[in-house]
């Protein structure tokens, strides 16, 4: 049975003078089993409980969870399903044992107690198909063992790549930010890319990929999103914030804004 594929949230490339928001793309996908690529960050918990309760799941209902690495922003939540098969690539599993404690995107504290669960399935080699009928295959430059999932769908053939390609500029350009090994990556996105006919990036929208004589042609299906309710509590502080559209928005705190935009 081909499983339906539902973004569950999408991904947006967002940074602060406090660090990355950490804002990644979660996929739902049903079909004789139920599973997720990705489980989002903690601050997405509570809500990733009402998206999948909306859809008649609860944690219990997940059959397995394939995580692409383990970085704060895509693994955080994966405790959450008490009956899932996590599924992680060997080289991932090498790079969080030894250098989890320097990689601060990697939530190593967790990784002890996700080990302990007897569900962890360790995935080696280039590619395979898991248990469940889902093709993978190894992704690597932004972490060792960075996995994508190739699901074909009656729309065409969609990789699940998330921070393999983060967002459509690296789909474009091939050139990457946040990435242990730049050549690696390069090529793992001429891979995806000659794979695919839409990509699930792991920081921005759905991408379409036309294959035209050529090359390859990328193109955003809709806009990326982010609403970032902004309050300052600091007394009489004059606030100049500019949104994706170059409108500045100006007032004095204590203010709430709410932007919307395209950080293309």
């Amino acid at each position: 049975m081909r499983p339906s594929i539902e973004v569950l949230f999408q991904g947006f490339p967002g940074k602060t003078d406090r660090g990355f928001l950490g804002w990644s793309s979660c996929v739902l996908l049903r079909g004789e089993h139920t599973g997720l690529f990705d489980t989002a960050g903690f601050a997405e918990r509570q809500e990733l409980v009402h998206r999948l309760k909306r859809r008649g799941l609860s944690p219990e209902h997940i059959d397995y969870v394939v995580l692409s690495h383990f970085h704060f922003d895509h693994a955080a939540n994966v405790l959450l399903f008490p009956k899932a098969t996590i599924y992680l690539h060997e080289l991932e599993l090498q790079h969080v044992r030894e250098s989890g404690r320097i990689d601060y995107a990697v939530p190593w504290e967790m990784f002890e107690t996700v080990s302990r669960t007897g569900r962890l399935q360790t995935l080696k080699g280039a590619s395979g198909t898991l248990p469940e009928g889902l093709a993978w295959m190894h992704t690597p430059g932004h972490t060792p063992g960075s996995i994508s999932l190739v699901v074909d769908s009656p729309r065409g053939r969609f990789a699940l790549a998330a921070d393999a390609i983060k967002n459509r500029d690296e789909a474009r350009t091939g050139n990457v930010w946040m990435s242990v090994d730049p050549a690696a990556s390069r090529e793992s996105i001429a891979r995806i890319l000659d794979t695919a006919d839409w990509v699930v990036p792991g920081h921005d929208g759905i991408l379409r990929v036309n294959h035209v004589p050529n090359g390859r042609e990328v193109h955003a299906t809709e806009r990326t999103r982010g609403i970032i309710d902004l309050i300052l509590t600091e007394v009489d502080s004059q606030i100049h914030v500019t949104n994706s559209d170059g409108q500045q928005i100006k007032g004095m705190s204590p203010v709430y804004f709410e932007i919307k935009g395209d950080p293309s």
